[in-house]
């Protein structure tokens, strides 16, 4: 579970007043063999905007000798977009690449602004996991008192 909070923005330019951030963020990962499940779910809350964010992203390992694996997905930004998501996952390196699908009424400004019959944007992400070392995981984890 990640939980930002962004009012130290605020202090900094008291001029612009800007509206404070606050996000919650947490994703589970299950191993079925081969496979890893990944859920999620994302609430940001941008002065009077909220996002909110499910997805669903699935590893499927290609050759586990090398910790290579396939990454599929889907999320989808309530009243906003749906987004595509495929990659690769080399261990601690993930090379993705994800369509935005935009569902709202900024698919019309997308349209006159750039006069294209586009329905979305690509994005693609390089992402580094680290800092956590499984093999020191009994000194980061949250005991939990259910199980």
């Amino acid at each position: 579970l990640l939980v930002q909070l962004g009012s130290s923005f605020k202090k900094r330019f008291k001029k612009e007043q800007l509206p404070s951030d606050f996000q919650v963020y947490t994703k589970v990962e299950e191993s079925f063999g081969k496979i890893r499940v990944r859920p999620g779910f994302l609430w940001q809350k941008y002065g009077r905007i909220n996002f909110f964010v499910v997805e669903m992203i699935t590893v499927v390992e290609i050759i586990p000798r090398y910790n290579l694996g396939v990454i599929g997905g889907a999320s989808y930004r309530f009243q906003d977009a749906a987004v595509l998501h495929l990659g690769l996952e080399y261990r601690h390196v993930i090379l993705q690449a994800s369509y935005d699908v935009t569902t709202s009424s900024l698919k019309k400004v997308e349209t006159s602004l750039y006069n294209s019959n586009s329905l979305g944007a690509w994005e693609i992400a390089l992402v580094w996991k680290g800092f956590y070392n499984k093999h020191r995981a009994e000194e980061f984890s949250i005991p939990c008192g259910f199980f």
